[in-house]
């Protein structure tokens, strides 16, 4: 899966109340705000791939899929990503060459066919500028899930 990343440092306002919780109950409150940000962030990915004009048969964007969050102690993850292939010549750019034959053939929208020896195909960041974008929002919904978490318990 392709990946889009970030830490989210500063939730300490949270972190003496998580604490009192007991530890499943911490692990379900981190979780419940993992995946708040999480879902925050693959909407963004979503827009950005609408910015970058990369929606042709609605592929990529319809793969964008947050997975569920995993906890490693006091401290988790939650990804969000594609499983499609050519998701990440589209992020980073590159250069397309043939494998097993001496050309790369194909058709183009106007209908022509094109026998060429590579393609370059330029980056078009949809991940990275989305990550940037949404990192406000991405730790407004990691603070209102871990706070209602905390509230649900009378933490907090």
């Amino acid at each position: 899966m392709s990946e889009a990343g970030m830490k989210i440092i500063n939730i300490s306002e949270f972190s003496k109340a998580l604490e009192s919780l007991s530890a499943d109950l911490r692990t379900k409150g981190l979780t419940k705000a993992l995946d708040a940000g999480g879902y925050v962030l693959e909407g963004a990915i979503k827009v950005e791939v609408e910015n970058q004009h990369l929606v042709d048969t609605g592929a990529l964007k319809s793969s964008i899929k947050k997975r569920k969050a995993k906890i490693y102690g006091d401290s988790g993850e939650v990804e969000v990503g594609t499983n499609i292939v050519y998701a990440a010549i589209h992020e980073f750019g590159g250069i397309i060459k043939p494998r097993t034959k001496k050309a790369l053939t194909f058709k183009t929208k106007d209908g022509r066919w094109h026998t060429v020896q590579r393609v370059v195909m330029p980056a078009r960041p949809y991940m990275r500028p989305a990550v940037q974008k949404s990192a406000a929002k991405i730790e407004a919904a990691l603070k209102a899930a871990l706070g209602a978490h905390l509230e649900r318990y009378g933490k907090h």
